[in-house]
């Protein structure tokens, strides 16, 4: 978390930000935030339904077939607005069509997971298991392996734009996807039940409006600006002058209470600032 700092003092980020690559446009990160967490949130309930199939391998292991249903993925809101984060964040070429293959693949493997509890229902678990087994583990082993490859894709982009517990939840997340590639059943308890693990970062933080005054201090000048909204990562800022990417700026608000962070955008008299690490949980910005 950063320090607080008195009028006038200077905060360097920990990290240096020259390393970072320059997005010509960050005016979409918000909505890359929304796509990133629930794009993860997809990719662990791939995962618990894939070690609920790797279980149907050794008999009728799962407990009820309908808790399957429970926790299927689901396409994004956001899945629409895919050409926008292309433009506005400099994504990869190939990343959008990765993610869109992982997000297509949901439909087909829902219908087959819909089938497999009818039968179940009508004729009992063995029988579905065996009626069903093959193409269940053929499908959702593919739905697998394409989310291992969005949270791959993703990943240089989250070193780029978002806090670092989004860049934790990679490891996390291709872990228990190659376990389930692999036969195994990493988020099935002994029970039968499929359960989703905690993840780093499990939800965008929330942005709250709060529309206060304040002073910028960048580059050796200081100006005043508005600060639209504030989340556990950074602020958002409105009448504020053209500011340079990846160079520090420190807030300072009319209480006197200084916040530092690396502007990862800058457009139209609109910018935003990211934390090099998020303000707490119990932080009077966010309470």
């Amino acid at each position: 978390m950063f320090a607080l700092l008195r009028s006038g003092q200077r905060a360097e980020p920990a990290h240096d930000p020259r390393t970072a690559q320059n997005p010509t446009d960050l005016g979409g990160i918000q909505l890359f935030e929304a796509l990133v967490s629930d794009t993860h949130a997809a990719a662990l309930r791939t995962a618990a339904i894939a070690s609920s199939v790797n279980a149907l391998s050794a008999g009728p292991l799962l407990k009820s077939p309908q808790l399957l249903q429970a926790i299927l993925p689901q396409q994004p809101t956001v899945l629409a607005e895919l050409p926008r984060c292309q433009k506005e964040l400099g994504l990869k070429l190939d990343t959008p069509p990765i993610l869109k293959a992982f997000f297509d693949s949901f439909g087909h493997a829902g219908t087959c997971i819909a089938a497999f509890c009818e039968d179940a229902d009508r004729s009992g678990i063995e029988r579905a298991v065996f009626l069903h087994f093959t193409n269940l583990s053929t499908v959702w082993r593919r739905v697998s392996d394409l989310a291992l490859k969005a949270v791959a894709a993703l990943h240089p982009e989250i070193l780029r734009c978002l806090p670092q517990r989004y860049g934790e939840n990679t490891a996390v997340l291709r872990k228990l996807l190659e376990q389930v590639l692999r036969g195994e059943r990493p988020c099935l308890d002994v029970n039968g039940v499929p359960f989703l693990p905690e993840l780093p970062q499990r939800r965008p933080a929330a942005r709250l409006e709060i529309n206060r005054p304040c002073v910028v201090e960048h580059q050796g000048k200081t100006v005043r600006a508005i600060v639209r909204d504030i989340s556990s990562s950074g602020v958002g800022l409105e009448r504020a002058p053209d500011l340079v990417p990846l160079k520090v700026a420190v807030i300072e608000f009319d209480d006197g209470r200084c916040l530092a962070g690396v502007v990862v955008w800058s457009k139209a008299g609109k910018a935003g600032i990211k934390f090099d690490s998020p303000l707490g949980p119990t932080d009077p910005f966010l309470v």
